[in-house]
C-alpha cells in the first residue's frame, strides 16, 4: 500500500486555517516539517499565548518566587510575545489571548500587542 501525502496539496490558506486551530506552540513546531511550511503559522489568525497561569495554583506559586525571578519570567514571556507579533504575517487576525501575570514595567508592550492586533482588525480579546 503506497501511502500518499495529501496535506502538502492543500493550499497554504487551507493549511493556516488547520494551524489557527492548534496552539501557538504546536503550530509553531509545524515550521519544522519542510520549507514550505516553515513560516505558516506566522499568518495563523488566532493568537494564544497562553501561558497557564491563569488558573489557581499556578498563579500561588508564581507569586511566591523571589521578585527577581518573577520579573525574570515575565520578560521572557514579554519577549516572546513581542518576538511573534512582530513576525505576524497574516492580513488579519480573529483572535488575540495574553494571559501573564505582568505589572506596570510591561505597559508599553502590551499597548504595542493591542496596537498590531487592532491594525489587523482583531475580532475578539479572549
Amino acid at each position: 500500500m503506497i501511502s500518499i501525502d495529501r496535506i502538502s496539496h492543500l493550499p497554504d490558506e487551507i493549511l493556516v486555517s488547520i494551524l489557527s486551530l492548534l496552539s501557538l506552540k504546536e503550530a509553531a513546531v509545524t515550521s519544522l516539517l519542510s520549507k514550505r511550511w516553515q513560516h505558516l503559522w506566522a499568518s495563523t489568525d488566532t493568537l494564544n499565548f497562553d501561558s497557564k497561569l491563569d488558573v489557581g495554583n499556578n498563579i500561588l506559586r508564581f507569586r511566591r518566587l523571589t521578585p527577581e525571578l518573577r520579573h525574570k519570567k515575565s520578560r521572557r514571556y514579554v519577549d516572546w510575545v513581542s518576538r511573534v507579533m512582530e513576525q505576524h504575517k497574516g492580513p488579519n487576525m480573529k483572535r488575540f489571548r495574553a494571559c501573564f501575570y505582568l505589572d506596570r514595567r510591561f505597559t508599553t508592550s502590551i499597548d504595542r500587542w493591542i496596537q498590531i492586533a487592532m491594525t489587523k482588525g482583531v475580532e475578539v480579546f479572549f
